[in-house]
C-alpha cells in the first residue's frame, strides 16, 4: 500500500503523468465513481487525496465503536454493514461498487456505529480524515452527495431501531400472554 501526497500528486499532476493515488489509482478511475463525476481533472487532482486497499472476504474494515479516521468508496467487491445488539449480528446494508461508507461516524464525530466486514475480494479508495474535510469544503457537488447518503442511512437505522424495538415489545407482550394463559 503507497500513500501519495498532495505536493506529490500535484508534482505528478503538473508534470503530465501518470497520475496514481494510493495503489495505481488514476483521475480517469476516480472520474467514473458517480461521487466524483461532476469533478474536474483539476479538482479531482487538488481535493481527491487518499489511497487504495484491498480486503479478503471475512475481513473486517471497522469496528463498531471503533474512532473513525476514514471514509471509504468501494471501487469493487461486496461490504456487509452489521450491528451487534445484546450479542445478535443484526444486517444493516450491504454496499457495493461506487458506494461510499464511513461518512457518517466522520460527520458526526461518534464512534463507529456498526461492523464492516468484507463479503467478497474487495477493493476501496480510502480518505483519511482531513482530506475528507478538505474535499468536502472544497467540492459542493461532492458534499451535497455525501450529506444526502448520510440523512437516508440515518433515516434507515432509525427506522430499524425502531422496528427492532417493536418486535422487542411485541415479544415480551406475547410472554406475558402465555404466562398468563398457563395460569
Amino acid at each position: 500500500m503507497r500513500v501519495v501526497s498532495r505536493k506529490y500528486f500535484l508534482l505528478l499532476f503538473s508534470a503530465n503523468c501518470t497520475i496514481l493515488i494510493g495503489k495505481s489509482m488514476n483521475i480517469g478511475e476516480l472520474k467514473d465513481i458517480d461521487l466524483f463525476a461532476e469533478l474536474s481533472g483539476d479538482q479531482i487532482a487538488n481535493f481527491i487525496i487518499g489511497e487504495k486497499i484491498e480486503l479478503k472476504p471475512g475481513e473486517m474494515l471497522f469496528k463498531e465503536g471503533n474512532e473513525a479516521s476514514y471514509f471509504y468508496i468501494i471501487l469493487e467487491g461486496t461490504l456487509e454493514i452489521y450491528r451487534n445488539i445484546k450479542g445478535q449480528k443484526l444486517f444493516i446494508n450491504s454496499y457495493s461498487k461506487g458506494m461510499s461508507c464511513g461518512e457518517v461516524s466522520l460527520l458526526s464525530g461518534n464512534p463507529r456505529l456498526a461492523d464492516a466486514v468484507a463479503v467478497t475480494d474487495l477493493k476501496l479508495f480510502r480518505m483519511n480524515e482531513n482530506n475528507f474535510w478538505h474535499m468536502l469544503s472544497e467540492c459542493e457537488t461532492v458534499r451535497r452527495k455525501i450529506l444526502n447518503n448520510m440523512a437516508i442511512r440515518s433515516r434507515d437505522l432509525n427506522r430499524l431501531s425502531f422496528q427492532r424495538e417493536k418486535l422487542v415489545s411485541l415479544g415480551t407482550m406475547a410472554a406475558g400472554l402465555a404466562h398468563e394463559l398457563n395460569n
